[in-house]
């Protein structure tokens, strides 16, 4: 079975020629082309990658599979190197490696300083502010049949929408075990109306909607006088 010596980027490794050509890609297409590649002084395919994952590349095309590193930043350089060797099993198996960002999807105010920042800044949009509570030892009550994922779905293009834990309502012994909105609430800050409209969060579904029409007809309704 003839070997193949290859020096990648300084350093020599050898295998054989069916472990090069056993997956499509660049090695495969080395051996079985003319495509013109540089030759070091020892006749050996040069080419010019770095060498530090290239074991892993190499036992890739051995078995069909690799055991990666935990380093995610090992994970990215080596799946840089498979997309260059044109490896996409490998590239796929490290993208499942890497854990995927989570997109911040929420925007948070931290004190009142940051509040009055927003408000001073209202342009064509309306503030929507939800005001969650924590209970004793800091324990979080969520409302019932809330979806925050579909909340933002829903207004996040109508509203710019900030989340404020609200101090002065946080609940030292919880007598409603039963609160269906965990006593969280809501303040649409407007610069049509100022602090427009309040009220408790398990009205936002229904009040929202209302709200934004009536604005939406009040601007319509002023932009044609």
């Amino acid at each position: 079975m003839p070997v193949v010596k290859l020096n990648i980027g300084g350093k020599v490794f050898q295998t054989t020629e069916s472990t090069l050509k056993r997956f499509d890609g660049f090695f495969k297409t080395l051996l079985e082309t003319s495509v013109p590649i540089t030759r070091d002084k020892n006749d050996n395919y040069f080419i010019d990658r770095s060498s530090q994952h290239f074991e892993i590349i190499l036992n890739y095309m051995r078995d069909g599979d690799v055991v990666l590193p935990d380093s995610d930043k090992s994970i990215l350089e080596i799946q840089k190197e498979a997309q260059y060797y044109m490896l996409m099993g490998l590239v796929e198996i490290c993208e499942k490696k890497i854990p995927k960002k989570v997109e911040k999807i929420l925007k948070f105010l931290e004190n009142e300083n940051q509040l009055l920042e927003v408000i001073a800044n209202i342009t064509d949009k309306p503030v929507l502010v939800v005001y969650y509570t924590l209970e004793e030892c800091n324990f979080f009550k969520y409302p019932r049949a809330m979806c925050i994922k579909k909340f933002l779905a829903i207004f996040a293009g109508r509203f710019e929408i900030y989340f404020k834990c609200d101090s002065a309502s946080m609940k030292i012994n919880k007598d409603d075990e039963d609160d269906e909105d965990g006593g969280w609430s809501y303040r649409i800050y407007d610069t049509t109306n100022g602090w427009a409209k309040s009220g408790n969060f398990e009205n936002v579904l229904k009040d929202l909607p209302c709200y934004y029409m009536g604005r939406y007809i009040k601007i319509k309704n002023y932009k044609a006088k």
